[in-house]
């Protein structure tokens, strides 16, 4: 098979996009777009192509383009945090520090949790996010709590030192 009957093929394959639309709810298409266009960029597909562990390879690619994502719209937010008043000083200071630890914090967690985490953010409760990804609320409470926990676990920390 050449170069172009291979991607054509990988586009026509609903999985993929299907596992686009479940690893992002609102951006799947963006994400399909995304992994073929890294597929396009392949040098070496047809080697891939004939191998077992091809599609394997395709989802840790999606994977990978999703997380890359989510880490980034985390810091986004996390940046978009309203700033102190400037007339305080001392409260601006220990506002960049509080900062700086919850947005370590946030890039530190396991892929899942830092996932949850954000689409939660995103959907402003529980019951809309398990009504949106299929995944049971108590599961997601569960997460969001485990992060909540680390968050304000590490802020004290940092008011400490």
């Amino acid at each position: 098979m050449t170069r172009n009957e291979i991607i054509l093929e990988v586009s026509r394959d609903t999985r993929y996009l299907r596992y686009c639309k479940r690893l992002s709810v609102n951006n799947g298409e963006d994400l399909y777009q995304d992994f073929l266009l890294v597929l396009l960029e392949m040098e070496d597909i047809q080697l891939f192509y004939s191998q077992v562990y091809f599609i394997p390879y395709c989802h840790t690619v999606i994977k990978n383009l999703f997380l890359t994502g989510v880490k980034i719209s985390i810091i986004q937010f996390v940046e978009s945090l309203p700033e102190a008043p400037e007339s305080k000083p001392e409260i601006t200071d220990e506002k960049a520090t509080m900062t700086a630890c919850i947005k370590n914090e946030l890039l530190s967690l396991p892929e899942f949790d830092g996932m949850m985490f954000e689409s939660y953010l995103k959907a402003g409760s529980t019951r809309k996010l398990a009504k949106q990804t299929g995944i049971p609320r108590n599961t997601i409470a569960e997460k969001v709590k485990e992060v909540k926990v680390k968050i304000k676990k590490t802020c004290k920390e940092c008011l400490e030192r």
